[in-house]
């Protein structure tokens, strides 16, 4: 995604992330429920995946946002691959490991997150 897309899809991410958090109820007993099916994390992780590589791949590059937009992605991804049996995510996983590879932290570290 080219640098002047990034402010049209972030508004969209920024969106669609206020509609996920909506859409989680938390229980007295501390369980979540989840009013949306595991492809909103799946495609939540990809809008979150373009940003991504649209911080690491296009100038003005900037890393650390590029980082945070990664750590969601795999938060998502993670979730989307718990929440389903996990068929067809060798491409997801490959992404991810890309993405830990280039920031070893990413997933432990509080500075990855918005």
């Amino acid at each position: 995604m080219k640098p002047a897309s990034r402010s049209t899809m972030h508004r969209i991410f920024m969106l669609y992330k206020r509609a996920m958090k909506t859409l989680n109820i938390e229980e007295e007993n501390g369980l979540s429920r989840h009013l949306y099916g595991a492809d909103h994390n799946k495609n939540y992780g990809v809008m979150a995946y373009l940003l991504y590589t649209s911080y690491l791949n296009y100038a003005p590059r900037d890393e650390l946002i590029a980082a945070k937009y990664g750590r969601i992605m795999c938060e998502q991804w993670e979730t989307y691959f718990s929440r389903t049996s996990g068929k067809d995510t060798d491409g997801l996983r490959r992404v991810m490991k890309d993405a830990v590879r280039r920031f070893p932290d990413l997933l432990s570290d509080d500075k990855y997150s918005f």
